[in-house]
Parts: C-alpha cells; sequence; structure tokens
C-alpha cells in the first residue's frame, strides 16, 4: 500500500513538472511571437492558447518517437501546420505581411534542402521526412 501511495505522489509530481515546463515553453514562444508579430494584449492571450495547445500536443506524441519515427514526423508536421494556420487567423493584415515572410523563408530552406539531399542520392521518402523534421 505504501509504494502504491508512493507511485501515485511520485507520478502526481512528475505530472505537475511536466505541466509546468510545457507552460514554460509556451510562455517563451508567446513572448518570441509577440515580439515578431507586435501583439495586442489580447493576441498575447490567444498565442499563449495557441502555443500550450501546440506542445500539449507535442508532448502526446512523444512515445511515437522511439516507437515509429515516420509516424511522428508526419504527426509532428501536422501540429506545425495547425499551429500556423491558427496563429494566421488570429493576426491583422499588417502583421500578415510578417507571418507570410517567415513562410516564403520556411519553403526557401525547405528547396535548399530538397535540392541539397537529391544531390546527395536521397530518395523521395528521406527528403520528405529531413522535411518535416524541419522546425
Amino acid at each position: 500500500m505504501k509504494k502504491l501511495i508512493l507511485c501515485f505522489f511520485w507520478l502526481a509530481f512528475v505530472g505537475v513538472a511536466l505541466a509546468q515546463d510545457r507552460e514554460a515553453l509556451a510562455q517563451q514562444a508567446t513572448e518570441e511571437q509577440a515580439g515578431l508579430f507586435q501583439l495586442s494584449s489580447q493576441q498575447v492571450e490567444e498565442m499563449y492558447e495557441i502555443q500550450e495547445r501546440r506542445f500539449r500536443n507535442l508532448e502526446s506524441i512523444e512515445p511515437l518517437r522511439s516507437q515509429d519515427m515516420p509516424l511522428y514526423l508526419q504527426k509532428k508536421n501536422s501540429i506545425r501546420e495547425m499551429t500556423q494556420a491558427s496563429i494566421q487567423r488570429m493576426l491583422n493584415e499588417q502583421q500578415l505581411l510578417v507571418f507570410r515572410n517567415q513562410t516564403v523563408e520556411r519553403r526557401k530552406r525547405e528547396s535548399a534542402l530538397i535540392q541539397r539531399m537529391k544531390e546527395e542520392g536521397a530518395g523521395r521518402e528521406e527528403i520528405q521526412y529531413a522535411i518535416w523534421d524541419m522546425e
């Protein structure tokens, strides 16, 4: 019985620690985005919710990293795309210009990665995994 209680408290402690870590990561990401896009106070709150959801979703797929890396990368990419769509919906016209410039820069990095990997003789699947792994 003592072991069960000790195990319960340990799991509760670990759960709280992970939640606090996720909240800290979400806060840091929110601050970065707030500076980049010059967000209003309402937008900062929305951005925090988006980032917190992003890190919660990433945490939920973490076991796949060691079990099924292709599936993990696919899900990670889906989370990135959903996060980007949520951010895009909340931005005003001026902020969207910055967002679009970021998107163009990412596409350029993806294109450079594809070109380099093709020159190295990588296959289509390997290239796709590399793109999904980009952050």
